[in-house]
């Protein structure tokens, strides 16, 4: 492309344009826009809610690695916290819910754990053990921070279950249903069932292999929610692949495009045709007037979305989940995470669909829409 035809091509992008000029250009590209914002946000609002769960099953489930009964002297880059699981009955003044009781040391709720479950304390006062329990739990029993609560509990040394009367220390919401609707904690001097030491560390895999070296009943969080695992994988691709195909569809709306241009601007094509410009390099220039303009009109797009996710993420955080049932299976408190390289891909996609369907299967198309414009 010559030197003419470059000013030629970075002026109809709007360089040196009014900003009115520019609007009125870039209309024709707000489906691109509106689908790449639509697909951001999609793809920011997923990758964030996976990496929640991820994060969730992590520090409610059994850390990054669960080591049961017994702990190999092994060293671990990490943290290590003894726990023991029990199940039991919970009783308020007039109500009972089954739990999955984990008995917990003192230094358990470290300042990060209790951030991520956003818990909620008051101080005890009675001499009675603790318990904590999600908001969900405490709106199902009608119970209070400050409340004496009953658990029922299988003693192995008695061979019955026995009551234990707690006090209401805290509650928490993690945001995920498949923990809150359940799980519950207490002290380890209360419960009595199976020992499980949880491993938080960041290279699971290495540590895991330590631990299965020197045999210990260890298993990874992976392992342990194979399934929620899975299907979190297994969402996540298909909506990749899903949000690739669309955009890749989405960029063929850049032929609608090029014929705008080539419309709006019949007089200047005249004009380039009377100046000596060959057919082939005008049609060249409109190539890449249409690409520049579908490519700043999908990064715009994909800001737009970003920044709707950061803004819609602070109105789902403050619901109510216990007031919107159908909201309980979603993790809704979750930080944001922009997905870079899968923003990327979404943008590549677009660009790649936009300079095919211009280059090769409607080229006629533009050619003939062109020659209407020179005569």
């Amino acid at each position: 492309m010559n030197e003419a035809l470059r000013l030629y091509v970075e002026r109809k992008i709007g360089k040196g344009q009014k900003i009115s000029w520019c609007l009125k250009s870039y209309l024709s590209c707000l489906l691109v826009l509106l689908v790449s914002a639509a697909l951001a946000f999609t793809l920011v609002f997923v990758s964030s809610m996976t990496k929640a769960i991820d994060s969730t099953l992590q520090s409610l489930g059994s850390g990054s690695i669960a080591v049961y009964d017994t702990l190999p002297d092994v060293e671990i880059e990490g943290s290590v916290k003894k726990t023991e699981r029990a199940g039991g009955l919970l009783y308020s003044k007039d109500k009972s819910q089954i739990v999955y009781i984990k008995g917990t040391e003192e230094d358990y709720f470290t300042p990060d754990i209790s951030s991520f479950i956003k818990l909620e304390s008051v101080e005890n006062n009675t001499g009675l053990k603790g318990i904590r329990i999600s908001r969900i739990m405490a709106s199902r029993l009608g119970a209070h921070l400050g409340d004496k609560l009953t658990v029922m509990l299988y003693d192995t040394a008695l061979g019955r279950v026995r009551p234990v009367l707690v006090f209401l220390e805290g509650t928490y919401s993690s945001g995920y249903n498949e923990f809150d609707s359940n799980l519950a904690y207490t002290s380890i001097d209360v419960t009595d069932g199976q020992i499980v030491y949880e491993i938080r560390c960041e290279d699971v895999d290495k540590t895991l292999s330590k631990l299965l070296l020197e045999g210990a009943d260890a298993v990874s969080y992976k392992s342990l929610y194979r399934s929620i695992y899975n299907n979190l994988a297994t969402s996540k691709d298909l909506l990749l692949v899903i949000t690739i195909l669309v955009a890749f569809l989405a960029g063929f709306f850049s032929i609608s495009v090029s014929y705008e241009y080539i419309e709006r601007d019949r007089r200047d094509i005249g004009g380039l045709l009377m100046l000596g410009f060959e057919k082939r390099s005008i049609i060249a220039s409109y190539r890449y007037i249409t690409l520049i303009s579908v490519g700043i009109s999908a990064l715009v797009g994909e800001v737009v979305g970003i920044l709707l996710s950061f803004l819609v993420s602070p109105i789902l955080s403050s619901l109510d989940i216990t007031r919107y049932p159908v909201l309980q299976n979603y993790v809704l408190s979750f930080e944001i995470v922009i997905p870079f390289k899968t923003l990327s891909l979404l943008f590549i996609a677009l660009i790649l669909s936009s300079y095919l369907s211009l280059r090769f299967a409607l080229t006629r198309r533009v050619f003939s829409s062109l020659s209407s414009a020179l005569r």
